[in-house]
Formats: C-alpha cells, structure tokens, sequence
C-alpha cells in the first residue's frame, strides 16, 4: 500500500498520558486500525477530482443540513450517502429532509442524489446489513464524519460510545476495500484556552498550526465526569491521525464556536443562547456577558469543508476552523433593545433557578458554573 495521502506538513504526537479510560479507547481504535490493514491490503483511493459517491455521518445535524447542500451544489454529478437514526431508510429520508427544510437547504432536485441507510454509527456495521455495509465498501470514495453527541455537560463515560467509539465503523469502512478520504469534524475545544475563552492566565496562550492540546492542563480544568465531550472528540481525533499515519488520506476539522448560520438560523440550546434566553425570563443578565461576535457560521464553515475535501492539492492535515484574529467585539444585550441591569452571576443563578426546571439554564448549572470566571467577566477584561 502506498502512502496516499497528500498532506505535507506532519502533526506532531500529543506530549503526555491520556486518562486510563480515553486511553483504553484509544488503543482498542488502533487496534482496528492495525487489524484492518492486516486482514487485507486496500487499493489506493480515487483523487478528489473523481468523488462520485460520499458518506455522511450526522446529516441530521445543525451542521450536517449545511454540509449535504453544499457537497451536493458543489459537485453535480456527486450521491450523497447518509446514515441516519430512524426505523426506516424512508423515515430517515424524511427526517434529513424536514431538518433541511428547517434550515433552508433543501432543494427538491437533491431527492434523487441522496441515499439515505437507516442505521446508527455507534452499532457494528453502522447498523447495516452486510450487504449494505459492503456496498458502501466498495461505492464510497470519501467520508464526512460529522456524528457526535454534542452535550457538553456530561461525562467522558456517556459520551464514549457515540463520539469517541463510533469512529470505530467510519474507520473500517475508510480502510476496506479501497481506501476512502476521511474528513473528520472535531472540535477547538480539546483546547483548555479556546474553552475558557483566552481569559485569565489564558489570555497571552495562543494555538498554532497543527497544535495538539496539552494534557496535563486538559486534566487540570476538564474533568473527564464533567467535560467529556471534549475529551471524547480528541479520542476519535487522535484514532482518526493513527490511521492517517497508517497511510489514510485525512483532514481534521477542528471547528470553534458554531450556533448559527449566517442566514440567521440559529441553535436554542448552546451555552451563549440560554444565557440570553434566561436573561430575558428574569429581567437581569449576569456581570460580564456579552453576545461575543465571534461565533463562526455554520455555513461559512461547511463551504470551506466542502472546497477543502474536493481539493486535489490540499496540503495540512489539521485545519483550525475559526478566525486566529477575531476582533472580540462584545454585543451587548442593550444593541437588541434589552436594558437589563448587570448583576453578580450568583445573583443572576438564584434568580433563574427561582423558576425551578422552567428555566433555560436549568440542566447546565455545572457547566455554567465551572465556567463563570472565564465567561462571565467585567467588560474591562474583553480584549479589543
């Protein structure tokens, strides 16, 4: 097997020891690695010139809705292929189009170059018959993994499965046959000062080019049974950059902030959108919060994924999506008409939770409040 990637510039190992459980996961990841390249010897993959037939994972997604439309506007000839959770590949039809709908990409004249399987990533096989599974095998020359539990408050334990694990049937499938491109979306946030928003001892850190996260900080402020969704994603990151090594064509997207879309379609449950949810329900805001304008559009993002993945002469193999300057200009809730009085976050929580489950931010006081020094500030920090 050749190497077949077309990256040039290499990543450099992750420095340190991973949690006894994210390493446990990492190494069975490996192992499917290594097994499927022993079992048989792939032939080389197409160049992106050729994709005819693409595999989507999480089409249903905030993202995912975004990334369909523009695979499919921006090759003509391209069949997307989508697994989706559903009893029914009609049904999962049906739920991908009336998610599109929501977000206003759908476009009848895709009806006949989707092809939805109704399946689950985390399950072998996706789910999927064999006969189903290998088709895919042999049709698909390139992956967008995009499925992910996104909760961001909860554990390493209950997220495994899904985001760190469920790379395990994406990596079979890209190393059968004939090896498939994989471009995998995962997140800044395996990053401690993307996550605490660059505040307080994090202000002068700065993430460069192919930069892997540090591991003693990662265990220092994010607690494997608080914050494992970051912990998850850098998981399957790291599986996804093992087969890279083995000669995989990859690109890992790591994707900052993403509520909205530059249309205005937005996400309601993300941490920014219930603070301002909550806000208006009591009549305050907490010191310090602000609509931070640095929230990248989803589908300015997926564009760039949708140009990257069909690039011939794609280069990196790690690509930061997010601005590396953003201007941290801070949108006050007074520019949207609401004259709220600032309080002290711990004012601001007892008022919310007088509302009892009601409130927005009801589920996610454990992350709000590991955060709050960092996301809930006096303006005379936000840098300009």
């Amino acid at each position: 097997m050749t190497h077949a990637s077309a990256t040039k510039r290499p990543v450099p190992p992750l420095a340190g020891t991973l949690p006894p459980e994210c390493q446990r996961d990492l190494t069975a990841l490996r192992r499917v690695v290594r097994a499927a390249l022993e079992d048989a010897s792939p032939l080389d993959p197409v160049s992106p010139a050729d994709f005819r037939h693409v595999l989507v994972t999480g089409a249903t997604g905030f993202v995912g809705r975004f990334l369909v439309r523009d695979l499919l506007a921006h090759e003509s000839e391209l069949t997307v292929h989508c697994v989706v959770r559903a009893e029914s590949a009609e049904r999962g039809f049906e739920r991908l189009r009336a998610n599109m709908e929501h977000a206003e990409t759908w476009d009848d004249a895709f009806t006949s170059r989707i092809h939805v399987y109704a399946g689950d990533v985390s399950q072998a096989r996706f789910g999927l018959s064999h006969a189903d599974f290998d088709r895919l095998c042999r049709e698909i020359d390139a992956v967008h993994h995009l499925a992910a539990n996104p909760n961001l408050v909860a554990s390493y334990r209950s997220l495994r499965q899904v985001n760190a694990l469920g790379v395990r049937e994406v990596l079979r499938l890209c190393l059968s046959v004939r090896l498939k491109h994989l471009f995998h979306v995962s997140t800044m946030g395996v990053f401690p000062e993307y996550v605490h928003s660059f505040a307080g001892e994090y202000r002068d850190c700065y993430i460069g080019d192919h930069a892997q996260p540090d591991l003693g900080r990662m265990k220092r402020v994010m607690p494997l049974g608080l914050l494992g969704y970051s912990w998850s994603k850098l998981v399957a990151e790291q599986a996804v950059l093992f087969a890279h090594q083995a000669g995989l064509p990859v690109a890992v997207f790591r994707f900052g902030q993403t509520t909205m879309a530059s249309t205005g379609y937005a996400q309601s449950d993300t941490p920014p959108q219930l603070v301002f949810a909550a806000a208006v329900e009591v009549g305050m805001i907490p010191q310090g919060f602000t609509m931070r304008a640095t929230d990248d559009p989803a589908d300015t993002l997926t564009r760039m994924c949708t140009d990257i993945s069909m690039n011939v002469n794609r280069r990196f193999t790690i690509y930061s999506c997010c601005n590396n300057a953003p201007s941290y200009r801070a949108m006050q809730l007074a520019e949207f008409g609401l004259n709220y009085p600032e309080v002290p976050y711990t004012v601001f929580k007892r008022a919310c939770q007088a509302h009892g489950d009601a409130s927005p931010m009801a589920r996610s006081w454990p992350l709000f409040d590991h955060f709050a020094p960092y996301w809930f500030r006096g303006s005379e920090t936000v840098q300009t």
